[in-house]
């Protein structure tokens, strides 16, 4: 059964990460703001059934997860990068035939919501979330579902990321370690999903402090109060994650992007400002492009999968062959190209790649594709850098990225699009 998820936290979230972390107030690890206890700050990691077995359980337990999890994302990301190499550029190069783009889009497409159709028919008429839609139930049949149609989908071209196909499959795993290990036990079940979302952004990003940092954002989502316990187990799950990754996955991280370094000079800070805007008008943006799409959708009486897989797939592959190679999948391994192609696209060329991918990302998600919306945001991100960049040359591209992305969070807080 899933988890009941707290009055205080139904207002912001569904049924994802404030689930697994606020299973319920009067027994919960993460102990939300918005509930009372009669004994005044809730202890975090203390006060286990059995202490002795348990102090000791609940690390050996985290670094479990952390494992599976980094696995789980290294066997991802391979099969969804080796597929999409074989399919779009080796079987079918569409890198240079580029009028195989639509009819590829349509028919993996079909494949992706013929999948969806038979085996999660429930799920056909949603859209799929970053990181709050996510499914908690403790079952291996989940686990294999979430990245099944995961693949399937970012396989077909979805413009989306694949952290809303991993944060659903890294719940699952905790939910079922905590399931086997400590069942009864929401505290327990509520540090293993911690655990297991830290991993998995640590793996991402291939840092430690990305993935520590994590714990700041879920808490927020979550609504809960940050203690010194809980630092030490995102440390310790941090940790588990990239020594996985060094032992079996020694890769940079998910994103191809140049390093800026950290010095800062006073024009960056006004670069980043500026960018900050723009990164704020462009979640507004791709709320209201998205919002379109969805009204069309809707009032298209597309009642069958068949002919809402046509017209997705047929709507992706147009705005893939308007907007190039550039503009296809999540964004990810596009950022570093698209940068050293800048000089000769232009401010012109790169605004045109801005909003063909801002299409392509509210496309996906309107029409029912797996994915998140965060991860090729970053790529959208990386394109207003690249304008500024053309304007002064000297940008720091780290700290222009952050303004950006700065931008894009205050903007989230109010339309609530991305996650």
């Amino acid at each position: 059964m899933a988890a009941q998820v707290p009055r205080g936290c139904q207002a912001r979230l569904s049924n994802g990460v404030c689930a697994a972390l606020s299973v319920a107030c009067s027994d919960m690890t993460l102990r939300p703001r918005s509930c009372k206890h009669p004994q005044g700050t809730w202890p975090i990691l203390g006060q286990w059934h059995t202490r002795a077995v348990k102090r000791a359980g609940i690390p050996l337990a985290v670094i479990g997860v952390a494992f599976l999890v980094a696995m789980i994302y290294v066997g991802f990301e391979q099969s969804v990068d080796h597929g999409i190499t074989l399919v779009w550029d080796t079987l079918f190069d569409t890198n240079n035939k580029r009028m195989l783009v639509v009819p590829l889009c349509v028919v993996l497409g079909l494949v992706f919501f013929a999948g969806q159709h038979l085996l999660e028919p429930d799920s056909e008429a949603q859209e799929s979330h970053g990181i709050v839609g996510a499914v908690v139930q403790p079952r291996l049949s989940d686990l294999g579902l979430v990245l099944l149609l995961g693949f399937l989908s970012l396989e077909s071209g979805a413009s989306l990321g694949p952290e809303a196909v991993l944060v659903p499959a890294s719940l699952v795993i905790a939910a079922y370690l905590a399931s086997k290990f400590f069942a009864g036990d929401e505290r327990s079940r509520g540090a293993l999903a911690s655990a297991a979302l830290v991993a998995l952004f640590a793996a991402f990003f291939h840092s430690f402090v990305i993935g520590v940092a994590a714990i700041f954002l879920l808490a927020k989502q979550a609504q809960v109060k940050i203690s010194a316990p809980l630092l030490l187990l995102a440390g310790l799950s941090s940790a588990s994650a990239l020594i996985t990754l060094s032992i079996f996955y020694p890769k940079d991280s998910f994103f191809n992007w140049p390093s800026g370094g950290w010095k800062i000079a006073f024009a960056d800070v006004g670069v980043a400002a500026l960018l900050a805007v723009a990164g704020f008008a462009t979640t507004y943006l791709l709320d209201r492009v998205h919002t379109v799409f969805r009204v069309i959708r809707e009032h298209s009486l597309m009642n069958s999968w068949r002919r809402r897989a046509l017209v997705a797939g047929l709507g992706l592959g147009l705005l893939f062959l308007l907007g190039g190679t550039l503009v296809e999948f999540t964004g990810n391994l596009s950022i570093k190209p698209m940068l050293q192609q800048s000089a000769s696209l232009g401010i012109a060329g790169l605004a045109g790649i801005y909003l063909v991918k801002v299409a392509a990302i509210a496309w996906s998600k309107a029409w029912g594709y797996r994915g998140g919306m965060i991860f090729p945001t970053l790529f959208v991100a990386s394109v207003l850098v690249a304008m500024a960049t053309l304007v002064r040359p000297d940008t720091n591209f780290t700290i222009a990225l952050i303004g950006a992305m700065v931008g894009v969070g205050f903007a989230e807080r109010r339309v609530k699009i991305l996650v």
